[in-house]
């Protein structure tokens, strides 16, 4: 990782108000709380007895207790371990040992949403309060996803601003992924970039998929030959289909919704059945120089549950690996700073997202926020 100093100017703000991703829901169970660094500063996320996640700011107002590590959770309410002072779920202190009469400090809260495995909290630099709800994964074109696998797959030395702009870059999309005549069109919503790619792509390889890693020792013999039996058959089916599939003509629809969650839902081919696939990559920035990101993957279940079941360990790591190889860009061009477009279609695109990114601003002022409506569900329980 290269040290040096930005000189990548973001549109809008270096941390740009909208929902983001602090926690997967399988790691945060009753009872448990965990410390975090975003937007320059440092919070914790619990869950209470009840099930609720709640995030605060991480220090005890009191004495600056770290509350992850020298705090805990009973019942529904976070203790500072050091003095014993209680905080309820609105953040306001409820009891301090030995000390009735003692002003209380309180802990501020944040807006939290959680759905589809992650624990997301609302950002604002203003304290404005959520001007859009975090929308659910989008379908496949035919059932259910698979299950989705989710992990926190590293940190990267660059802003949310670049790391977003991988959407739109026709260009790097044949460099760096192998997807030629890539052509990208826009539609925006106010918090939301829909860019729907055509591309030329590489066929997919069944066996990428149902490979088995060979991790069984040599010492249980049946096991071990099965397990190579298993992956001699698969390589052959594939080699076979892929020696007479050309590139194919495929689809890619991209979102960014805010600046915390970008998804894309495009479909594998492998001559026999064709599985839709969908990729979600959750960054937040840690501070001015550093964004963390999550990311998820899951395969469609129809038409071969099996592929999306055994595929989708294996997809993961392969999409980890795509991230890792735009790696030097998102790292280089904060440090660069300075962009050059090739080609009018391009700078139109780049263009359209700069507009959308300084849109997003707007949610940190009250009187522009658009109100949330609520859901028919709502309605009808109301």
């Amino acid at each position: 990782m290269l040290d040096l100093p930005f000189n990548h100017k973001p549109v809008g703000h270096i941390y740009p108000p909208g929902w983001y991703a602090i926690a997967l829901t399988k790691k945060l169970k009753p009872g448990d709380i965990e410390g975090f660094k975003a937007f320059g500063k440092y919070f914790v996320v619990y869950r209470t007895k009840a099930g609720k996640p709640k995030v605060t700011d991480g220090f005890c107002p009191h004495r600056g207790n770290d509350m992850a590590r020298g705090g805990f959770v009973e019942g529904n309410e976070l203790v500072c371990g050091s003095h014993g002072r209680r905080f309820g779920e609105d953040g306001r202190c409820t009891e301090i040992p030995g000390c009735p009469t003692a002003a209380k400090q309180h802990l501020k809260t944040y807006e939290v949403d959680e759905r589809d495995g992650i624990v997301r909290m609302w950002h604002s630099n203003t304290g404005a309060k959520p001007g859009w709800k975090v929308p659910n994964l989008p379908k496949p074109q035919d059932g259910e996803w698979g299950p989705v696998k989710w992990n926190t797959i590293g940190e990267y030395r660059t802003n949310i601003d670049i790391f977003n702009q991988d959407v739109i870059d026709n260009t790097h999309f044949f460099y760096t992924h192998g997807v030629s005549e890539a052509s990208t069109v826009i539609d925006i919503e106010h918090e939301a970039l829909h860019a729907k790619t055509r591309g030329l792509a590489k066929p997919s390889r069944l066996a990428d998929l149902l490979r088995i890693p060979t991790i069984i020792r040599k010492d249980r013999p049946i096991a071990y030959r099965l397990n190579s039996i298993w992956n001699k058959v698969i390589d052959q089916i594939s080699n076979r289909l892929n020696s007479r599939m050309e590139g194919n003509w495929a689809e890619l629809h991209g979102a960014i919704h805010g600046m915390g969650m970008v998804y894309y839902r495009g479909t594998l081919d492998f001559k026999m059945f064709k599985q839709d696939y969908l990729i979600v990559s959750l960054p937040v920035p840690i501070d001015e120089k550093t964004i963390q990101v999550r990311l998820g993957v899951a395969l469609s279940r129809k038409p071969s549950l099996i592929a999306a079941v055994l595929g989708t360990p294996r997809f993961f790591s392969e999409i980890k690996a795509g991230f890792e190889m735009d790696r030097p860009l998102w790292e280089g061009l904060a440090i660069q700073g300075a962009q050059f477009i090739e080609n009018e279609e391009d700078g139109l695109l780049f263009q359209q997202y700069h507009d959308w990114v300084t849109r997003q601003m707007e949610y940190d002022y009250p009187e522009q926020v658009v109100h949330i409506q609520p859901d028919k569900k709502d309605n009808k329980a109301a």
